[in-house]
């Protein structure tokens, strides 16, 4: 199977915050289904988190579960734990860049959605 081809994201995201009850943030990103990609393709997710200023890769981030994404909302749900580095390099009132590729049922990462 070759790679799939990216789904759309919007050129803003819904921001997240720490409610401070659990041991992580939920980073949800919403997308559209590319019409090329049906969903039985689909067997996760990945996710770069980049800076504005000078696009530095901060993170690389995937999803496996079917619980982590929701289809008929267009949403993938990112878990970022606060015992993690990234957790300590993510601040406040900062604006990041993001991509979203599907993960095929080969398990390869498909190509990674516009910035």
């Amino acid at each position: 199977m070759s790679k799939l081809y990216p789904p759309e994201i919007g050129g803003t995201i819904p921001a997240f915050y720490d409610n401070g009850t659990d041991n992580y943030i939920k980073l949800s990103v919403p997308f559209i289904m590319n019409k090329t990609v049906s969903e039985v393709d689909v067997s996760g997710f990945a996710l770069i988190i980049r800076t504005v200023a000078n696009s530095k890769l901060i993170a690389t981030l995937r999803v496996d579960t079917p619980t982590d994404w929701n289809f008929k909302k267009n949403e993938v749900y990112f878990k970022i734990y606060k015992d993690d580095d990234l957790f300590n390099n993510l601040y406040i009132g900062s604006h990041y860049k993001i991509q979203l590729a599907y993960v095929g049922s080969d398990n390869v990462i498909g190509y990674y959605s516009a910035v």
